[in-house]
Protein backbone atom coordinates (compact mmCIF):
# COMPACT_ATOMS: atom_id res chain seq x y z
CA UNK A 1 0.00 0.00 0.00
CA UNK A 2 1.68 3.38 -0.90
CA UNK A 3 0.38 6.77 0.03
CA UNK A 4 1.70 9.75 -1.88
CA UNK A 5 1.12 13.11 -1.84
CA UNK A 6 0.08 14.44 -5.74
CA UNK A 7 1.54 17.30 -6.94
CA UNK A 8 -2.21 18.29 -7.67
CA UNK A 9 -3.13 18.02 -4.05
CA UNK A 10 -5.23 20.47 -2.45
CA UNK A 11 -3.35 21.87 0.31
CA UNK A 12 -4.97 22.59 3.99
CA UNK A 13 -4.67 25.80 5.33
CA UNK A 14 -3.34 24.97 8.57
CA UNK A 15 -5.47 28.35 9.81
CA UNK A 16 -8.65 26.87 9.48
CA UNK A 17 -8.04 23.60 10.79
CA UNK A 18 -10.28 22.40 14.23
CA UNK A 19 -9.40 22.66 17.40
CA UNK A 20 -8.53 18.65 17.29
CA UNK A 21 -6.78 18.61 13.85
CA UNK A 22 -4.83 21.18 15.79
CA UNK A 23 -4.10 19.23 18.51
CA UNK A 24 -3.41 16.27 16.52
CA UNK A 25 -1.26 18.22 13.83
CA UNK A 26 0.79 19.46 17.01
CA UNK A 27 1.47 15.96 17.91
CA UNK A 28 2.82 14.35 14.66
CA UNK A 29 4.81 17.70 13.86
CA UNK A 30 6.45 16.63 17.36
CA UNK A 31 6.82 13.09 16.71
CA UNK A 32 8.32 14.16 13.53
CA UNK A 33 10.70 16.67 14.91
CA UNK A 34 11.87 14.22 18.35
CA UNK A 35 12.43 11.06 15.48
CA UNK A 36 12.86 12.09 11.55
CA UNK A 37 14.54 15.18 12.11
CA UNK A 38 18.49 15.10 10.91
CA UNK A 39 19.14 18.88 11.10
CA UNK A 40 20.66 20.27 7.42
CA UNK A 41 19.60 16.66 6.44
CA UNK A 42 15.43 17.42 6.74
CA UNK A 43 13.38 14.95 8.06
CA UNK A 44 14.67 11.55 6.87
CA UNK A 45 11.71 8.58 7.03
CA UNK A 46 14.38 5.99 5.99
CA UNK A 47 11.21 5.03 3.36
CA UNK A 48 9.39 3.29 6.95
CA UNK A 49 5.95 3.33 6.06
CA UNK A 50 4.91 5.40 9.31
CA UNK A 51 7.22 8.26 8.72
CA UNK A 52 6.34 8.49 4.72
CA UNK A 53 2.95 8.92 6.07
CA UNK A 54 3.66 11.67 8.75
CA UNK A 55 5.70 14.13 6.23
CA UNK A 56 2.56 13.16 3.45
CA UNK A 57 0.27 14.64 6.44
CA UNK A 58 2.59 17.84 7.05
CA UNK A 59 3.08 18.31 3.49
CA UNK A 60 -0.79 18.30 2.80
CA UNK A 61 -1.25 21.24 5.60
CA UNK A 62 1.87 23.44 3.86
CA UNK A 63 3.85 22.01 6.98
CA UNK A 64 6.94 20.26 4.51
CA UNK A 65 8.12 20.16 1.42
CA UNK A 66 8.26 16.57 0.38
CA UNK A 67 11.35 15.08 -1.05
CA UNK A 68 13.13 11.98 -1.66
CA UNK A 69 13.55 10.32 1.03
CA UNK A 70 11.73 12.85 3.73
CA UNK A 71 11.16 16.53 3.44
CA UNK A 72 12.28 19.54 4.64
CA UNK A 73 10.36 22.17 7.24
CA UNK A 74 8.83 25.23 5.62
CA UNK A 75 8.63 28.73 6.84
CA UNK A 76 4.99 28.04 7.64
CA UNK A 77 6.17 24.50 9.26
CA UNK A 78 8.62 26.14 11.64
CA UNK A 79 6.07 28.84 12.41
CA UNK A 80 3.88 25.67 13.49
CA UNK A 81 6.64 24.36 16.02
CA UNK A 82 7.91 27.47 17.17
CA UNK A 83 4.23 27.90 18.86
CA UNK A 84 5.17 24.52 20.86
CA UNK A 85 8.85 25.33 21.13
CA UNK A 86 9.38 29.24 21.83
CA UNK A 87 12.11 28.56 24.45
CA UNK A 88 14.28 26.23 22.10
CA UNK A 89 13.28 28.96 18.98
CA UNK A 90 16.97 29.65 18.51
CA UNK A 91 18.29 26.41 19.05
CA UNK A 92 15.47 24.91 16.71
CA UNK A 93 16.36 26.95 13.59
CA UNK A 94 19.71 27.00 13.54
CA UNK A 95 19.45 23.12 13.85
CA UNK A 96 17.53 23.90 10.42
CA UNK A 97 19.64 26.05 8.75
CA UNK A 98 21.25 23.77 5.36
CA UNK A 99 24.34 26.35 6.09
Amino acid sequence: MSYTVSASAVLRSINSVTPEERTILQALASMCYQYLDQGPEGLVHMSMDPGERAVEVLASYGLVKPELGGGFWTDEGLRFLDEDWKSDRADFLQRMSKS
